[in-house]
């Protein structure tokens, strides 16, 4: 199976956004072209989902924005649990025909727990799988769901589609980059 991940393409990481992630929104035309390119017969959503007490928050924490707590960064406060910021960009257009595929999968929805990653055991990947990753950001959600889908799946023809991807800071992009490369993960850009 063919299988496209679109990461955490929400309102509040582009234009606009509590926490835009530096040219967010360009994704969009290309992950509809991969959406209409017939390529794919399955696809999985993520987004953060916030509770507003959730712990990335710098504000419940009582720091700056982007502070760093016990090792962390803290957010400004993004994607909360049933607001706009909180929705996939609708924008993104998925065609008729494969809209009884997709999977959707809801993370950091519990208050005391950080979740970058997307992936868990109902993405349901098989070891001859393909799936390629686009979304939001390069460094934190993008890298840290294919590192874990590799890394929990039998599945290992993973790619990451920079054509597809933002990152939130051009140095800490690189680095989960390299990362992904180490373990075995494509990386391509378009």
């Amino acid at each position: 199976m063919k299988v496209l991940a679109i990461i955490d393409a929400q309102y509040d990481f582009m234009i606009k956004g509590s926490l835009a992630v530096p040219g967010g929104e360009e994704i969009v035309p290309y992950i509809n072209k991969l959406l209409f390119s017939g390529r794919f017969n399955k696809i999985i959503t993520t987004q953060d989902y916030h509770p507003i007490n959730h712990t990335s928050f710098a504000k419940n924490h009582g720091v700056e924005d982007y502070a760093m707590v016990n090792g962390e960064r803290k957010w400004p406060v993004h994607c909360v649990e049933g607001t706009l910021g909180a929705q996939i960009n609708n924008a993104i257009l998925i065609p008729l025909e494969i809209t009884s595929t997709i999977k959707k999968f809801l993370k950091g929805k519990h208050a005391d727990l950080e979740q970058y990653s997307g992936y868990g055991s109902k993405w349901e990947l098989n070891e001859d799988d393909e799936v390629t990753i686009v979304g939001l950001a390069t460094d934190y959600c993008v890298s840290s769901t294919a590192i874990d889908a590799f890394k929990l799946s039998k599945c290992k023809k993973i790619t990451v589609d920079l054509a597809g991807c933002r990152g939130v800071e051009k140095e800490s992009s690189d680095k989960a980059i390299e990362e992904m490369k180490a373990l075995g993960i494509k990386i391509i850009n378009g």
